[in-house]
């Protein structure tokens, strides 16, 4: 890698230079810039990338350019471009004239989603390897054990790069007392319409005025490339605009000269202005008493506390550890507010992006326009604890719509709360293999910290085999039908969760201890599950 020590002043325009991967129709890839990609949306069929994150976060980028530049102001709106079926002439007009001159990396008055203010040279500037840039990069302490590499080494092109940068207004973690997080705080687990094709997946994600917060500052200052470039160190916002949040700034960053040239540490692309360096310092945030601030394409819970009364402040539905993304398809698809049953985790909400398609859904259907019977889903997020970064999830799903407006969806979250008590009832069963549990008083912290391994283990294979019988059952026509048949798609369900979690301990137990103590152990475990899930209902 040779060091190349003169700035280049910009010439990588992120409207026209080819940096996001695109799969067509026919199943051909191309990279594309954010013009061409709209003006063959209707060609594409999806954005991809190694990571997930980078996906959404494009996505999330497109919409802050879609909204900022078209005027679909009202649901006619919308059906008329979606009976159109691509963006026209005047839409990428429109395009090009909120977009010119305000994408370009190396911009040196106006560098994307950094701030101008900083010198390229980065003197007198506490300056980061480019590394921070991405969670599943090694930096300083964190470690990623499958790519060992110190941070100075890395070196990257501008295509990542624009990555790099597209990712922190979604998933900016906090960090000790410096770094806050950005606008949602924790990352939730966004989650993303899909359609037949890349234009209609980005119509589908199209916020229409009465789904966009209430709280959202008006009128809306607009993407960050239409402000003066300048990104306020630990500055503090109250008020945020709808289309400001897509791009909020938690960082203040300035990629660095001198670059260097060779491939890029992230993607093996050869490139001749490869960054080292940069500055990465705090940006934007908003006062811990602020409101939260309410993702349209996050899904949230309504705790509650010790009266019983629901919190007034949401919590975002994130990934956890060991917790399958479809066991919370009935907050992150299903769950309606006022409709929503509040359960023993409070109060749930479905995204409002999932409200909008299920009643657009409806529209196109009145309007004698293309309509699919099904309603399809990416569910993208990242599992973090502060600046600790685990893993990042990313789910498929797929509906009829019928599910996501009707009664059916609340007999679907009761068939989830039947499986979670399978789930549960397992590991509370083989508890008693463990010998102490025949004392007279067990001490169950203890054995459950003995039996950890089993019962995880246990845990992973009944979801796992639960998951597909799940999925297929979505599509059972008796959810839309009258009422005895949803009692039988029930019962048959609940059926099925029975006999799941009963194999699953059979299968423990036979691989078990056939001693005489063992075998009555292995009794004790059976009795308990059997009887546990009596009283559960799942019978």
């Amino acid at each position: 890698m040779s060091e190349n020590q003169q700035h280049i002043d910009g010439g990588f325009d992120l409207l026209r230079e080819p940096w996001i991967t695109c799969v067509t129709v026919g199943g051909g890839v191309d990279d594309l810039g954010i013009e061409e990609l709209l003006e063959r949306a209707h060609e594409l069929s999806e954005i991809v990338d190694p990571s997930p994150l980078v996906v959404a976060s494009i996505m999330r980028l497109l919409e802050a350019v879609l909204l900022s530049a078209l005027a679909i102001d009202a649901e006619d709106d919308w059906l008329d471009l979606w009976e159109a079926g691509r963006f026209d002439a005047a839409a990428m007009a429109a395009v090009r004239e909120c977009c010119e001159g305000r994408m370009d990396l190396f911009s040196g008055q106006r560098p994307f989603y950094q701030s101008r203010d900083i010198e390229v040279t980065g003197k007198q500037e506490r300056q980061k390897s480019v590394g921070y840039l991405f969670p599943d990069v090694a930096t300083r302490t964190a470690v990623v054990h499958y790519a060992h590499a110190a941070e100075d080494s890395h070196a990257f092109c501008p295509v990542c790069c624009a990555k790099g940068l597209t990712m922190l207004p979604p998933f900016a973690t906090s960090g000790g007392r410096t770094f806050t997080p950005s606008i949602n705080r924790v990352p939730p687990t966004y989650v993303f319409p899909l359609g037949e094709n890349l234009f209609r997946t980005l119509l589908l994600n199209y916020v229409l005025p009465d789904a966009r917060p209430p709280e959202a500052r008006v009128p809306d200052p607009g993407p960050i490339w239409a402000g003066d470039g300048v990104v306020g160190h630990k500055e503090e916002r109250v008020s945020v605009g709808f289309i400001e949040s897509l791009t909020w700034q938690p960082r203040r960053v300035r990629l660095l000269a001198p670059f260097s040239s060779g491939a890029c540490t992230r993607c093996g692309r050869v490139s001749d202005r490869l960054v080292c360096r940069m500055v990465f310092d705090p940006g934007l945030s908003r006062p811990k008493d602020a409101a939260p601030w309410i993702d349209r394409w996050a899904a949230y819970t309504w705790q509650k506390d010790k009266t019983g009364k629901t919190s007034g402040r949401p919590e975002p539905m994130r990934p956890k550890e060991e917790r399958q993304t479809w066991r919370d398809a009935d907050a992150l698809f299903l769950a309606r507010v006022p409709d929503a049953e509040v359960g023993s985790r409070g109060r749930a909400a479905r995204p409002v992006i999932v409200n909008q398609v299920a009643r657009l859904a409806g529209e196109v259907r009145r309007c004698g326009l293309a309509a699919a019977s099904t309603a399809r889903f990416v569910a993208v997020g990242i599992r973090t604890s502060k600046m600790k970064v685990f893993e990042w999830r990313l789910d498929r799903f797929e509906f009829p719509v019928s599910v996501l407006d009707s009664a059916a969806a609340g007999l679907v979250m009761r068939a989830l709360r039947h499986a979670e008590t399978g789930g549960k009832e397992i590991g509370t069963a083989l508890l008693r293999l463990h010998p102490g549990a025949e004392r007279e008083s067990p001490s169950w912290t203890d054995i459950r910290a003995a039996m950890a391994d089993a019962t995880g283990a246990a845990a992973r294979e009944y979801w796992a085999a639960l998951e597909p019988k799940f999925r297929s059952r979505i599509f059972d026509e008796r959810l839309a039908d009258h009422e005895e048949a949803q009692a039988a798609w029930l019962a048959e369900w609940i059926s099925v969760v029975r006999a799941t979690a009963v194999s699953v301990l059979e299968r423990v137990l036979s691989a078990g201890d056939d001693t005489a103590d063992g075998l009555r152990r292995q009794e004790a475990a059976r009795h308990a599950l059997y009887s546990r899930l009596k009283k559960g209902g799942v019978v």
